[in-house]
């Protein structure tokens, strides 16, 4: 079972996404097609209504939290507004952040993979009057983002 909360029969018609080269995975919706891979078979991009998503993988110097902090200083130079931040202090493994522009919602979740100088991010993108549409779906696709087993 994958855990989330979704209709059975919505769970059922899912695809996964995983990239061997990083070593993460991740839930595709119904209806979302590959819209192209990132730079160097990094990661891949998905395309559906009403919404697009990204996943990556990336080399990181620092902490996780740390490249969290430097991507949301890089957001707001590009004219978003944070509306939320979290991230595990404890552990490191994950963060996550969400932005609004110009009636656009972002969405980024970045978890820590197995290697420590590496991470996946994923970045959800959505008009903000399309948030009825989408219900559920970037809570379903960020709980399934993950690092595989180490």
């Amino acid at each position: 079972t994958l855990g989330l909360t979704a209709p059975v029969q919505a769970q059922d018609s899912w695809r996964t996404y995983e990239n061997s080269l990083f070593g993460y995975s991740v839930l595709v919706p119904p209806r979302f097609i590959r819209d192209g891979e990132t730079a160097e078979g990094r990661g891949q991009r998905f395309r559906g209504r009403p919404a697009t998503y990204q996943v990556d993988g990336l080399l990181i110097s620092g902490s996780l939290s740390a490249e969290a902090i430097r991507r949301a200083s890089l957001l707001r130079a590009d004219g978003w507004r944070i509306i939320h931040r979290r991230h595990d202090v404890e552990s490191d493994a994950w963060a996550e952040l969400s932005a609004e522009k110009e009636g656009r919602n972002l969405r980024i979740r970045m978890i820590r993979l197995c290697d420590p100088t590496q991470i996946a991010t994923l970045e959800f993108e959505y008009l903000a009057r399309d948030s009825w549409r989408i219900t559920m779906m970037p809570e379903i696709i960020s709980r399934s983002f993950r690092s595989r087993d180490c």
